[in-house]
């Protein structure tokens, strides 16, 4: 029913954020999705992981995408240029006959563009800062 996500530095603070959703989950009676709840491991070496719940190891995935943003374990951002490349394309054919309409005026298309185009082709620039940031700055 809710979708969260846990940022941790170490494998073992994962296990432990886990464990304490888990049992906070139980109080509750609320249970975790096991066919939902995956870990990507966003790394500078270590990729190897055995998160668990209970006794159900999770899923240990390659890339996902989270609010409209492709995330990947290699804190590469190509994936995420591409799909926003095609959004934005997308959207810009979709205004294609506002652009066209002779009664609209230039000042208006290029409020259409900044605001529907550039908005999701640059949308989630902040996000990648973040990650590309070292650790001990994120603080």
């Amino acid at each position: 029913m809710y979708d969260i996500v846990m940022i941790a530095e170490t494998n073992q603070d994962s296990q432990d954020i886990t464990d304490a959703v888990h049992e906070t989950s139980g109080q509750m009676r609320l249970k975790i999705n096991m066919e939902k709840t995956k870990i990507l491991a966003i790394d500078k070496g270590n990729t190897q992981m055995d998160i668990r719940v209970g006794d159900k190891k999770l899923e240990l995935i390659e890339e996902f995408t989270y609010l409209g943003e492709v995330v990947t374990k290699g804190q590469s951002c190509e994936k995420d240029v591409q799909c926003r490349t095609g959004k934005a394309s997308s959207v810009f054919t979709g205004l294609k006959k506002i652009w066209n309409d002779k009664h609209v005026t230039i000042q208006t298309n290029t409020i259409l563009y900044e605001v529907f185009v550039l908005s999701v082709f640059v949308f989630g620039i902040l996000f990648y800062q973040y990650l590309c940031m070292d650790p001990q700055k994120r603080s």
